[in-house]
């Protein structure tokens, strides 16, 4: 932007309408475009090297290149199954006998039980309520009210 800037203003233009300064962009773009298109194998090789245009029948591998990782082995990825975390699992890591802290030797007192009560979904609550031996029953009201009493 710079350049078509400087070669305006040498030219006498002192003022930018909003016309003006899309006119200036698409020339920026169109320059930028011009040094892509120029650099086409640093392009390429970059895609290679981040494993995105590698051929998906892993024969390309040993390709990839990520910084600050030597000797990537993805050995083995067919037989991987997907891992996916369910909204309840992190529930359980929160409900699995572990106190709560907020903050440094902070009491924790009733505003703050209802505000992250409240801000737990339904679910949530009910699974808390349900490992508390309480009824995991009623609206999200009813819910918090049980835990804040408990």
């Amino acid at each position: 932007m710079d350049i078509y800037e400087l070669e305006e203003e040498r030219k006498g233009k002192t003022d930018w309408s909003v016309s003006d300064r899309r006119i200036m962009i698409t020339w920026v773009v169109q320059k930028a475009w011009d040094r892509v298109k120029e650099q086409r194998e640093m392009i390429a090789g970059s895609f290679l090297r981040a494993g995105i245009t590698i051929r998906p029948d892993g024969s390309q591998d040993n390709l990839i290149s990520i910084k600050g990782i030597e000797n990537i082995d993805f050995s083995g990825w067919e037989k991987a199954g997907d891992i996916t975390i369910k909204s309840e699992e992190l529930v359980d890591r929160l409900c699995d006998e572990e106190e709560l802290s907020f903050g440094p030797d902070e009491e924790f007192d009733e505003d703050t039980l209802l505000y992250a009560l409240r801000h737990l979904k339904v679910p949530q609550l009910q699974k808390m309520a349900t490992l508390n031996r309480l009824s995991a029953k009623g609206k999200k009201e009813e819910l918090v009210e049980r835990l804040r009493s408990y």
